[in-house]
């Protein structure tokens, strides 16, 4: 089946939402993260803007951030914009990729955009929130998001610009490049494994 059929098919009335919401490891968080948050609050002007980030259970190369280092990233990074107020950021377990949606009913009320660029993503979050009503999911495909700026538009890329030591800081979230200044082990773990995504069912991109 064509991916047309899937643009279309994920598309929530946007008069409907009331919450907006995005989950991925953004590790570390990219400026194209903080344009992707403002891109889909500014999609739907909802009530708030739920941010989940995937727990990780120890610092390695291909999560060099713990996740509190990811929230206070964000935090930071938003300040004194419109979204401040607005913006609730949790962390969550995400192995089995189902658990997330129990989290969701949990946190947010109120009828809610998953807002995600990738299908496969997209696919397993219509499956795994059957039966809750109030969530949608809103697919907008990666590689059609204009918005984004010239430069790296995932989390694998940032951390080989930082193992290579090649210069990484115009492309994070503001806040990001505080944290990383304040915490050198982040750079150690990036320069010491792997930076690649390890399984693609816990990658959960936006």
């Amino acid at each position: 089946m064509q991916e047309g059929f899937f643009e279309r098919y994920f598309e929530p009335e946007k008069e409907d939402i009331e919450n907006t919401v995005l989950l991925g490891r953004m590790n570390p968080p990219g400026q194209h993260h903080v344009d992707i948050i403002e891109h889909a609050e500014d999609k739907y002007g909802p009530d708030n803007c739920y941010i989940f980030l995937c727990e990780t259970s120890q610092r390695t190369g291909s999560n060099p951030m713990t996740a509190d280092e990811r929230v206070e990233a964000l935090e930071y990074s938003f300040e004194d914009t419109g979204l401040e107020d607005r913006l609730d950021l949790n962390t969550v377990d995400v192995d089995v990729f189902g658990n997330f949606w129990d989290d969701i009913s949990s946190t947010v009320s109120g009828p809610s955009a998953y807002h995600t660029g990738d299908l496969y993503q997209a696919l397993l979050a219509e499956v795994a929130k059957s039966g809750t009503d109030d969530i949608s999911v809103d697919y907008e495909p990666r590689d059609q998001r204009q918005f984004l700026e010239e430069g790296p538009d995932s989390g694998s890329e940032i951390r080989e610009l930082m193992s290579e030591g090649e210069e990484w800081r115009p492309y994070v979230a503001t806040g990001t490049e505080y944290i990383v200044a304040e915490n050198p082990e982040i750079l150690e773990a990036v320069n010491t494994g792997s930076t690649g995504s390890i399984i693609r069912d816990v990658e959960l991109v936006i």
